[in-house]
C-alpha cells in the first residue's frame, strides 16, 4: 500500500466494530498516522456522526441497500462506495465513477482523495 500523504489534513473515522480492529490500528501505527485514525467501536445512532464527515466511504464486501448510504446522501455528503448490491443504482450518475469493485484495496483511498479535491 502506498504511504499516507503527510500534507493532507485528514482523519479517518471508522464507525462500528469488527474483527479487523487490531489490524487497522497496527497498520495506522506502522504508517505513522495512528493519531489520525479514530475507531468508535459499536455505538448507538452512528448517523449522528455524519455531520462531522466530509466524505462518506462504504467499503463493504456485501450489502443490498445499505441504510447508511441513504443517510449519508440525505446529509449531503459525497460518497465513495463499493459496487455491491443496489449501491451503484442508488447513486446519481455523476457519482457512479466513485464506486469500485469490492476487495480493490487501493481504489478507495484514490477515490476519496479525488472526491475531496472536487469538494475543495
Amino acid at each position: 500500500m502506498p504511504p499516507c500523504p503527510r500534507d493532507i489534513d485528514a482523519r479517518l473515522l471508522i464507525v462500528g466494530e469488527g474483527p479487523e480492529r487490531e489490524l487497522i490500528l497496527a497498520c495506522a501505527r506502522d504508517r505513522g498516522v495512528a493519531e489520525r485514525v479514530i475507531l468508535t467501536g459499536a455505538i448507538d445512532q452512528p448517523e449522528r456522526l455524519l455531520g462531522r464527515m466530509d466524505v462518506f466511504a462504504l467499503s463493504s464486501d456485501t450489502e443490498q441497500m445499505p441504510y447508511s448510504v441513504l443517510e449519508a446522501m440525505a446529509a449531503g455528503l459525497p460518497l465513495v462506495t463499493t459496487d455491491v448490491g443496489d449501491v451503484k443504482r442508488m447513486l446519481a450518475e455523476d457519482n457512479a465513477p466513485l464506486s469500485y469493485r469490492p476487495r480493490r484495496r487501493r481504489a478507495s483511498p484514490r477515490r476519496c482523495s479525488a472526491c475531496c479535491a472536487t469538494q475543495a
